[in-house]
């Protein structure tokens, strides 16, 4: 299901050129994205835009896809534009309209700048937990050796 098609084909390499690797870039999106559309389908319910039972269909639908992820089985097949399009594929297949409702009042780059944003505070979170870890790692190595000496250098000779 590709947003663009409109019932003729497109030449394979048009398509390359201009989706080029959007399909593998947005595997690293995919989970913030689910997680984004979770939160999408409890404030469409907390409003009444969805109903309870729709609330529930769309948030098992995406915690399946979360862990097809988790578990390494997701894939966004060439036949979607993007991950957008695969998890709005899912969940109109699996629930019929309830899928279609995930959309309403979000724009598609409201689902862009939403992934990226959580994606770079993830991404954020665990190199600063990397840098603590180096920053631990090397206060242990001045404590182990803080008494041993080191000769100084100067201009790349000892001084």
């Amino acid at each position: 299901m590709k947003i663009w098609e409109k019932g003729f084909s497109v030449n394979d390499k048009i398509e390359r050129f201009t989706v080029g690797q959007d399909r593998e870039l947005d595997m690293y999106l995919a989970p913030f994205d689910m997680l984004a559309s979770k939160a999408q389908a409890k404030m469409l319910a907390s409003i009444g835009m969805i109903s309870q039972e729709e609330e529930t269909q769309l948030l098992t639908g995406l915690d399946e896809l979360l862990a097809q992820v988790e578990n390494g089985t997701f894939q966004i097949e060439s036949d979607f534009e993007d991950v957008h399009s695969k998890i709005e594929y899912y969940l109109t297949d699996k629930f019929g309209d309830a899928g279609k409702k995930i959309h309403v009042a979000r724009s598609r780059n409201d689902q862009v700048l939403t992934a990226i944003q959580l994606f770079i505070k993830d991404y954020t979170e665990k190199i600063g937990a990397k840098i603590l870890e180096l920053a631990e790692l090397l206060l242990q190595q001045g404590e182990k050796y803080k008494n041993d000496l080191l000769p100084g250098y100067t201009h790349f000779q000892a001084a």
